[in-house]
């Protein structure tokens, strides 16, 4: 018995340091177009015949990204991204956060000269993958919202 307790207590200790938190910051960033993954059966048949069709670099990534989305139950997870000073990141959402955020539409805070800041708790399971349940600051702040096609 103590045996058992001892080994769920590393298992428990090795999957809660897999998994980092830390605090991201920045603004609200709006792509027109987004291609999302999820599990339906043609973005299947499409990643299952890149994989066995392909040794290219950059849809092996593909490959890898979308198993680990689905690997960590991500691919039907909202997501918004987030502009930072170094770069853009696409973060997942709870359907809470998101529920809080859709009310922002681009034209709006364009025709307001606003942009919305955002400050978050996120876990990263894997490298380039943030996922959050929190917002622990949002203020809308005169601005240009940063945006792409």
């Amino acid at each position: 018995m103590k045996r058992i307790i001892l080994l769920s207590l590393f298992l428990i200790s090795l999957i809660a340091c897999n998994t980092r938190e830390e605090q991201l910051e920045g603004y609200l960033y709006f792509k027109l177009i987004a291609i999302k993954l999820d599990d339906s059966s043609f973005i299947e048949q499409l990643i299952d015949s890149v994989r066995q069709n392909t040794a290219n670099t950059n849809d092996q990534a593909l490959v890898n990204y979308y198993d680990t989305l689905k690997r960590e139950g991500l691919l039907n997870v909202p997501s918004i991204c987030l502009k930072n000073k170094s770069d853009i990141k696409r973060i997942y959402v709870s359907q809470q956060v998101h529920d809080t955020l859709k009310g922002f539409k681009l034209h709006t805070l364009e025709d307001h000269n606003q942009k919305v800041h955002l400050k978050m708790i996120v876990t990263n399971p894997e490298e380039n993958i943030y996922y959050s349940d929190s917002i622990t600051e949002l203020k809308v702040v005169t601005g240009k919202t940063y945006w792409k096609k």
